[in-house]
């Protein structure tokens, strides 16, 4: 009958783990319980759970070993030595690739590295912590433009240890922050290598890394089929219990903060984090918005960044980041718990935020090396970033001069559905939204069973936080197909938090959220595979798309023929997917020229649906006989006179 065609899945590896399967969510939450009432008893078993995968590993290794030996006695034996010799090496080679992927090699983080004869204060702040904290000394001091602190540990013999420890401090926060509330955030993430706890952790961490390089080099082969079977179930179990550690050692490093830098200062420096973190992003929005509006930045980012936080911010800014930042729960999503438990555990309510008078940079650095540290990050992200800048800007001065055409057009009449929808968006992306909002309102007021401009609407009002948004959504819940449903759900999930977190029913725009990706998820998978029996129906695209093909046809000499058919997906007949088979000319075609002809083929297809190109192979023969007899299926075929 013919082989079903499948779309490779993306592999997800064992060891990673970023939400917690629910399955083990009850699991996760017993044992927080009790990390909290037997601290060392858990860590222990936690140690005894990453233990379970290297003793599967040293069974399977060990039974490579004993199986290797069976051969070699069976063929002296029997003389057989050429045969089972191969089926010796094999054993050798799995075994070999099975060593070689426990062995973690790790890279060396990349940041300006200070010497202490550079930053005397801030070496000497180091060892008092060091001394505090009774941890391990610290080889590296790397100074980073990112609004970050980190402690990376660089094991120099893999999953064997002796360990190189750096911290990443980074400037944006050190300019930021006070010089206490530095000493805390540095303590805190001290905190993470001080006992034993701190050693376990990141050999933990190793162990996931160790299972996402199994689940790399075994994804197809004898070995995978030994090992699937085991961590497929073992991977995400052990990563509820690697989880709820790393969650622990937040606490113990917010404690060791509050040792060094005492518990006021430690909450401080977190609440001044989520407040100052919105500033910085803050910061790189306007400077993408100011990208469309000048050929170069009046000021580089990093210059900016040392301007602006000298500057004391906005309440009302500052007030709204701390707010959404307090609402938010401690859930699985992340390893960090959220800010408010984090002052509980601290014993600590919320601080107002003193003006910061003396930075961390300044304290800790020095003005002179600072303003070295913000001249080179800004020289190195203008050598990135020139070349991006200045095509953004030709693209909105291309936009600029579409958008007067248009705004012409529209002066001397009414404009068409297409030209009018173009200026909607080229007038919001220059930052005029109540323009927009207007143009959009006056074409759904003149199609009213429009849900797509319904939805538009609708979201323009969302975005500004006006509660008429949910009441102009609700037509596009009731009655629009499941793509703009769960566009729709997403405004309006948006919208409740950032504006009414606490409303109830924002637990039914997330029910609804992930009802749609369940749905999606069916039809994902449904268009994944296409197997023979498959009901296939004429395209009927529009001529303005067939031509579209035909003119990647023209560029693309290498393909020869060409068919697309459609398929309808069983529960929403109005979901389809697309179908192109193709045929090279010289079935030896470069990888790279096929992948080229499919990007531009999918990239004509794909607004009016999911599309997959095949390219025709003899095990998809029964796909290019039914395409070939199929109506309307044609895009081109190869004639004798070459065309």
């Amino acid at each position: 009958m013919g082989r079903t065609i499948e779309i490779p899945k993306v592999q997800t590896p064992w060891g990673l783990g970023g939400v917690i399967e629910d399955r083990y969510k009850p699991m996760v939450e017993q044992l927080e319980a009790f990390s909290r009432d037997h601290p060392e008893a858990y860590r222990w078993r936690v140690l005894g759970a990453a233990l379970m995968g290297y003793a599967f590993l040293a069974l399977v290794l060990g039974g490579l070993i004993v199986l290797t030996v069976g051969v070699v006695v069976i063929a002296i034996a029997t003389h057989l030595v050429a045969l089972l010799a191969k089926v010796a090496i094999v054993f050798l080679v799995m075994g070999f690739y099975l060593v070689r992927a426990l062995w973690i090699r790790f890279e060396t983080p990349k940041g300006v590295v200070v010497a202490a004869r550079e930053a005397p204060a801030l070496f000497a702040a180091l060892e008092e912590i060091r001394r505090l904290t009774r941890g391990p000394k610290v080889k590296k001091v790397l100074v980073t433009d990112e609004f970050n602190a980190a402690i990376v540990q660089v094991p120099r013999l893999g999953i064997f240890g002796w360990h190189d420890n750096y911290l990443l401090l980074g400037l944006p926060l050190l300019m930021a922050l006070s010089e206490s509330e530095v000493k805390a955030v540095i303590a805190h993430e001290y905190g993470h290598l001080a006992g034993a706890h701190g050693k376990l952790s990141a050999w933990i961490y190793r162990v996931r890394q160790t299972w996402a390089r199994l689940s790399y080099a075994f994804e197809t082969g004898g070995m995978a089929s030994v090992l699937k079977g085991f961590f497929n179930w073992y991977g995400p179990w052990f990563n509820a219990y690697s989880f709820v550690l790393a969650r622990s050692n937040e606490y113990e490093a917010d404690r060791c903060a509050a040792l060094v830098a005492g518990p006021a200062t430690a909450a401080s420096a977190l609440v001044r984090v989520s407040a100052e973190g919105h500033r910085f992003a803050a910061h790189w929005d306007a400077l993408q918005n100011y990208n469309r509006t000048a050929k170069a930045p009046a000021t580089l980012p990093y210059a900016g960044l040392a301007m602006r936080f000298a500057e004391q911010p906005a309440e009302a800014d500052q007030a709204q980041a701390l707010s959404e930042a307090l609402k938010r729960q401690t859930d699985l999503h992340d390893t960090h718990p959220c800010l408010s438990d984090r002052l509980a555990a601290l014993g600590e309510a919320t601080p107002a935020l003193a003006v910061v008078e003396y930075s961390g940079a300044k304290g800790f650095l020095g003005d002179a090396l600072t303003t070295q540290l913000v001249e080179r990050f800004d020289a190195e992200w203008w050598r990135e970033a020139a070349p991006v800048w200045e095509d953004i800007y030709k693209q909105a001065e291309s936009m600029r001069a579409r958008r007067r055409e248009l705004d012409t057009m529209a002066a001397q009449g009414s404009l068409d559905e297409e030209p009018y929808w173009e200026r909607v968006n080229l007038i919001e992306y220059e930052g005029d939204v109540a323009t927009a909002q207007a143009l959009a309102e006056a074409w759904a007021q003149s199609h009213p069973d429009d849900l797509i401009v319904r939805r538009r609407v609708a979201q323009f009002y969302l975005d500004q936080g006006d509660a008429k948004g949910v009441e102009h959504m609700q037509p596009v819940l009731d009655g629009a197909d499941h793509g703009q449903r769960g566009q729709a759900l997403y405004g309006l999930a948006a919208y409740y938090a950032q504006f009414d977190p606490d409303n109830p029913k924002n637990a039914q725009i997330i029910e609804g959220i992930i009802e749609a990706e369940r749905f999606r998820e069916r039809v994902q998978d449904h268009f994944s595979r296409l197997p023979p029996t498959t009901t296939l129906e004429p395209p009927h695209l529009p001529e303005a798309t067939l031509s579209a093909l035909k003119r990647v046809l023209a560029v693309h000499y290498a393909i020869k023929s060409l068919w697309i058919a459609k398929r309808s997906f069983p529960d929403d007949p109005a979901i389809v997917q697309y179908i192109a088979l193709y045929i090279c000319r010289d079935r030896k075609a470069e990888m790279d020229i096929k992948n080229e002809f499919m990007d531009d083929v999918l990239r004509v297809l794909q607004p009016h649906g999911a599309a997959l190109a095949v390219e025709s192979v003899p095990a998809y023969d029964w796909l290019r006989r039914r395409l070939v007899h199929l109506e309307g299926s044609e895009v081109r075929r190869h004639s004798t006179s070459g065309a």
